[in-house]
């Protein structure tokens, strides 16, 4: 593990694999993720490019932000505080949800350090529908109740589909999580959902110049597919892929599409096919 230092704060990342011609891949932790959400994907990626992993401000190994009001910016700042630490020019960028909303606004910030971008179950502004999910999240997450959390956050990432077919697999993964749902991340979460509170760049969108891959999913309730549509419309030069019988949670869903998806679009070696 690596450090870096933003604003007087720790932020923790990790490279796997050796540099050579091709800029790195950065990924970017959705919400309740860290970098060890990743571990499975280092195998495969580390064969074709270098890889780096990090946690933002309030996840796994960074540090947390206690009595701190901070938004998507501070994130972005530690973003490219890692990019630097790194020190190479460009890099590809993926992310999945709030990674791939602090992952537009890097693009918006650094452009000449964004060669490409691979978006996940992502929309460009906190809606209404969003903001009350939240709001429905911290108010739980106050009560400090971890197995309330859960109810309340955790079943809705998934598809219907997936959480009844891998029931068994997420009765382990509850019991894990029931145990990770400590207090201090709890205030952790409360802090990273208010940071999404007031995002919105869909008048920006045309400032985005790189490749942007959209992948959105046709059963995920967190950002509706139609909100990857309505990305992919005003992007000026994206790509639009929609899994079917998936949730928010693709990663996990459909993990060989989700590693798939991105090294097509970053190797431009074959056409993007969802398996």
């Amino acid at each position: 593990m690596e450090i870096c230092m933003v604003k007087g704060k720790q932020i923790a990342y990790e490279v796997y694999g050796q540099a050579d011609e091709n800029p790195p891949l950065l990924i970017l932790n959705g919400i309740m993720m860290s970098m060890k959400s990743w571990q499975k994907f280092i195998p495969e990626i580390t064969k074709n490019r270098q890889l780096i992993l990090m946690d933002f401000f309030d996840q796994g190994q960074s540090e947390r932000c206690e009595g701190l009001d901070y938004d998507h910016s501070l994130q972005v700042e530690a973003v490219i505080a890692v990019m630097d630490a790194v020190g190479r020019a460009e890099y590809d960028v993926s992310g999945i949800s709030y990674g791939a909303q602090v992952g537009l606004q890097v693009a918006l910030a650094s452009p000449n350090r964004v060669r490409k971008l691979a978006l996940f179950n992502v929309s460009a502004y906190t809606s209404p529908w969003l903001k009350d999910i939240g709001e429905a999240w911290n108010r739980t997450a106050r009560l400090h109740d971890p197995e309330s959390y859960y109810y309340v956050a955790l079943p809705y990432i998934y598809s219907n589909m997936f959480y009844t077919k891998n029931i068994q697999w997420m009765q382990a993964r509850k019991a894990l999580l029931v145990e990770f749902f400590t207090d201090q991340f709890l205030d952790a979460m409360i802090r990273l959902t208010d940071s999404s509170r007031n995002f919105d760049i869909r008048e920006r969108l045309a400032e985005i110049t790189c490749p942007v891959l959209v992948v959105g999913a046709d059963h995920d309730y967190i950002t509706p597919i139609n909100e990857a549509r309505s990305l992919h419309d005003h992007l000026k030069r994206s790509e639009l892929v929609e899994l079917k019988d998936c949730g928010h949670a693709s990663m996990y869903e459909k993990p060989h599409a989700f590693y798939q998806l991105m090294e097509g679009f970053f190797s431009q070696k074959h056409d993007i096919i969802i398996a």
